[in-house]
């Protein structure tokens, strides 16, 4: 599998940098200027083709002098095609390379302009899956096919260096410790509940996907792998329009939804509705061995776990344009899920070969939850171009209301039922969490070239957790309440932060300084014992960014941030949750923050329409907040918490690559080989220390098989990964999306399928003291999926009947 992953991530690369290297020196050159005036045209689009079956071979954007040159063509008979945005379409022909004829110039090219038709003009070009803007990878969620009829988890899957578990966790770089924004801003909710979140917010809603992974000081610092910013659909065409999508697939799960909007030019109202039922079923298989004088102890695991999942989504808004220099965006949004969870697990104990206990477990949860968000934003300009102040006031809620059931009956080795009594709990818990967030923002230009920019902010997170468990007695067949597994735990964060950043820029060489302050005061109280733990302190965290252009669009970069990781709510909370005796869970209410130090050195390189992205990074990380697994002989019985008990240095390269050999055919990659060395220091321990190398890739190639046709394939493989007390395992797959357009492309059909070979597998092991752990986690395999996409107006003849023209360029994107 590994070399069949390679191979096509090999050849893309050497397709991408072939045009440098593999051939003769030869030149094609010229100067695009307008006709009536002479002006040289900056940013025309120059497209060089095979003559006998116009291949597209490269492509160029002329410079602000309205130069292109294409360099070391090899031997061959070409036509070039030159756009530009008003200008008609110009083709030049024939144009022979051979030996007696190694260099062609053109000398200027003058183009004349569209007469009389720009109230017609729709000029659109396509976008790349993903691009570069300033600082941050861009993904395009609307070329993500195999993420038709998803969710945004399973967009997240296509992005370059991000990782998503089985249980929906996301990593970037192999870091878990993400921050996730939705349109810029904090996610509802945080820890476990973020898949659900995630989740719960369509592919179809989602208008592109930013990567962050050394953010500036105007970002928050928590989150120290970087920033995943979702940023939702609203469009702002004038008029009436929108997007409907319908989709099913096999077991039993279906979605529809619907994104409209109305522009009456001073008000943008806009609305989204979206509803979606999915029934999943996965397994799982567990490994307990434990190391005895007589020899090994196993413990063997085997779960089936089966879901139901119904979702409501519901988001209102308007953007009010008061006059040209003051703007109001309101927003609210509510959903709600009905979540429900069934399935058994096989227990089986052996021992010198010997089975000596045997048990089963079945077990049902009813998880509904429900959300709400409200935003309220407002912005100033001022005649001064780029100044600009902002306030921001954002409140969300999530409430969730869980109740459980769980039985356990015991067999002799024989198999047949045992004379101990079967143990049975009953668990309710709810729990909510209330976010308030207020900041205000100010930008002051000195110059085109240099900017100060600034601002305050003030966040509030309270959450309110009650579990009360019971089990059941058969002497008295009834339900009594367990106090030692039952807990009330109340938890607040507040963070008052301060940031100052200046840029600016020297001919093609930019800068950027920043430095952020965050206060941080916590308070939790375990009201089951009556303990409180408060914490309360102070950070400085600074960034820098310095660049270089080479050319056009050639651009290298380095930059340093530092970062913070605060233990969530979950990590602390001290209370054991006993769902499986075998395997009990708490959390650590003495835990700190982890920080980090993170430098990265980029490059950008276009070779016309092929570009190669070479990083190499570095990240120091101290006191992390990582798992830590031990095994208590007498009780027999594993116990999880967390702790701060290691540091590590992750550094290493990360490659992406984007290459079109053809007008039919584009291929991404994303290549990381890097190198952890973790210090793990456990109290009464000796401390210790782990170094390995990893590497991990993927692959997404779009096939045009018509003009309206158009295969995806995307193929992933994560590394085995270094833990302090362990290894995760690898884990690989590949998914296929087919779409088909029609009307003329107003409408859409979308064919996917996931994990069609049944490959994927998440897990690892942990080591301790006299035991070894081992959790493999089998999700669902061959989820396909159809789906139908209707485009309402597509903001198209609102715009012609006022004379508009909308505009995409293909041009490099302006990264710093």
């Amino acid at each position: 599998m590994l070399a069949k992953l390679l191979l096509p991530m090999l050849v893309m690369l050497s397709v991408a940098i072939a045009p440098a290297s593999s051939f003769a020196k030869s030149l094609i050159k010229g100067k695009v200027t307008d006709e009536q005036t002479g002006a040289p045209l900056g940013s025309a689009s120059v497209t060089l083709h095979k003559a006998k079956d116009s291949v597209l071979i490269a492509g160029k954007i002329t410079d602000k002098n309205g130069l292109f040159a294409f360099n070391d063509m090899p031997d061959d008979d070409y036509y070039i095609k030159i756009n530009f945005i008003g200008y008609d379409t110009k083709l030049i022909s024939p144009l022979q390379l051979n030996k007696s004829s190694q260099q062609i110039d053109l000398s200027s090219i003058a183009l004349m302009q569209s007469a009389a038709r720009t109230d017609e003009i729709v000029v659109s070009a396509e976008k790349p899956l993903l691009e570069y803007q300033m600082g941050k990878q861009v993904i395009n969620v609307s070329k993500v096919i195999t993420a038709s009829n998803g969710n945004a988890l399973d967009v997240l899957k296509s992005a370059p260096s991000v990782e998503v578990s089985a249980e929906g966790q996301v990593s970037l770089r192999g870091s878990a410790n993400v921050k996730i924004l939705i349109d810029g801003k904090p996610s509802p909710t945080a820890g476990s509940n973020l898949a659900n979140v995630l989740e719960q917010i369509p592919a179809a809603s989602i208008e592109n996907i930013e990567l962050i992974t050394n953010p500036s000081a105007k970002y928050d610092a928590e989150g120290m792998s970087g920033i995943i910013n979702i940023i939702t659909k609203k469009k702002s065409e004038y008029g009436w329009n929108g997007i409907l999508n319908l989709g099913a697939g096999n077991g039993d799960k279906y979605n529809a939804s619907a994104n409209l909007n109305y522009n009456t030019g001073a008000v943008n109202y806009f609305g989204n509705y979206d509803l979606y039922r999915y029934n999943r079923k996965s397994g799982q298989e567990v490994v307990r061995e434990t190391y005895l004088e007589q020899g090994t102890m196993f413990l063997n695991q085997d779960y089936d776990n089966y879901s139901n999942s119904i979702r409501q989504y519901v988001k209102l808004g308007a953007e009010i344009n008061i006059n040209p220099q003051n703007y109001l965006l309101l927003s609210s949004s509510y959903s709600n899920s009905g979540s429900k969870m069934r399935g058994k697990a096989d227990y089986q104990t052996d021992f010198l070969s010997q089975i000596v206990d045997l048990s089963n477990r079945t077990f049902s949860t009813n998880q509904p939850f429900e959300s709400f968000d409200a935003n309220l934003s407002y912005k100033k300009t001022f005649d001064t171009k780029g100044q600009e102040y902002s306030v921001d006031a954002y409140f969300s809620n999530f409430n969730m209301d869980m109740s459980s059931l769980s039985k356990f009956d015991y067999f002799n080795p024989d198999g047949s039922p045992s004379a101990k009594p079967s143990f049975a709990q009953r668990n309710n818990s709810d729990s909510y969490i209330n976010s308030l967030t207020v900041q205000t923002d100010y930008v002051h230009p000195f110059s085109q070239e240099s900017k100060l920019e600034t601002g305050a902010k003030w966040s509030l997170r309270g959450t309110n957790s009650k579990v009360i468990n019971k089990t059941y007695e058969h002497s008295i067949k009834d339900w009594l309440y367990d106090s030692t597994a039952s807990n009330h735990f109340v938890f607040d964060e507040q963070v008052l932060s301060l940031y100052a950043m200046y840029s600016g820029m020297v001919g093609d060489f930019s800068y950027q300084f920043g430095l952020r302050g965050e206060q941080t005061i916590t308070h939790s109280d375990l009201r089951t014992t009556n303990e409180k733990f408060n914490s309360s302190y102070f950070d400085v965290f600074p960034s820098a960014v310095l660049s270089y252009r080479f050319a056009m669009a050639d651009q290298v970069q380095l930059s340093y941030s530092r970062r913070v990781d605060r233990p969530q709510i979950w990590f602390l909370n001290p209370f054991e949750d006993k769902s499986d005796p075998n395997a009990i869970r708490s959390g650590n209410p003495h835990l700190k923050p982890t920080y980090s130090d993170s430098y990265e050195l980029g490059y950008i390189k276009y070779f016309g329409f092929n570009m190669i992205t070479p990083s190499l990074f570095l990240r120091r990380s101290f006191g992390t907040i990582t798992m830590y697994t031990t095994y208590n002989k007498d009780k027999d019985v594993i116990y999880h918490t967390f702790m701060n008990y290691s540091d590590g240095i992750s550094y290493g390269l990360d490659l992406s690559a984007q290459t079109r050999p053809a007008t039919w055919l584009t291929i991404g990659a994303n290549f990381s080989y890097y190198k952890n060395d973790v210090t793990v220091n456990i109290p009464e321990m000796p401390k210790y220390e782990k170094s390995e190398y990893f590497w991990n890739g993927r692959l997404n190639s779009n096939v045009q098989l018509m003009s309206n046709l158009s295969l995806q394939i995307f193929a992933m493989y994560m590394p085995k990964t270094l833990t302090p007390q362990g290894m995760r395992h690898e884990s690989y797959w590949a998914d296929f999306a087919i779409r088909y357009d029609f009307w003329q492309t107003d409408g859409a059909l979308t064919f996917r399928i996931s994990n069609p070979f049944d490959t994927q597998r998440w897990g690892g092991y942990a080591k301790g003291d006299g035991f070894k752990f081992t959790n493999t986690y089998l999700p669902e395999a061959r989820v396909m999926n159809i789906g139908f996409t209707y485009k309402i107006n597509n903001g198209l003849k609102q715009q012609r009947q006022r004379g508009k023209v909308q505009q995409e360029q293909s041009a490099p994107p302006d990264m710093f």
